[in-house]
């Protein structure tokens, strides 16, 4: 489950996600890429959606692994900014919430393990 907030103080704003900020043709993105959405009461967006974390390659047709779970995690914040963050916005108002009510949040163990290897094989 990848769930999203975009908000215009950190983070990706709506225009810059879905290049718009025309809340209808936001929507209508969202319905027709089966991405669930909520707009929050100060005008904020949050999205969430199944995704696969194996894709195939557009060019190859390689399997890839495709998952931004480490590289949007709360945890690969510095804790310093973690902290403020999540006094100002809330656990669930990060760009990229650790889990919602459907989603048990990922450990930080998982989340070192899977930047650990994408270090190892990472190429440049």
């Amino acid at each position: 489950m990848l769930v999203r907030n975009y908000n215009e103080d950190f983070g990706a704003s709506v225009e810059e996600a879905f290049g718009t900020a025309d809340r209808g043709e936001v929507e209508r993105y969202c319905r027709a890429n089966a991405t669930e959405f909520e707009w929050q009461p100060d005008g904020t967006l949050r999205t969430w959606q199944r995704r696969s974390a194996v894709v195939r390659h557009p060019i190859t047709g390689q399997r890839c692994w495709f998952n931004q779970i480490a590289f949007l995690n709360e945890r690969t914040i510095d804790p310093e900014v973690r902290e403020y963050l999540v006094d100002l916005y809330g656990e669930d108002g990060l760009p990229s919430p650790p889990g919602s009510a459907a989603v048990d949040p990922v450990g930080e163990d998982i989340v070192e393990l899977l930047n650990e290897t994408y270090e190892a094989h990472t190429m440049r």
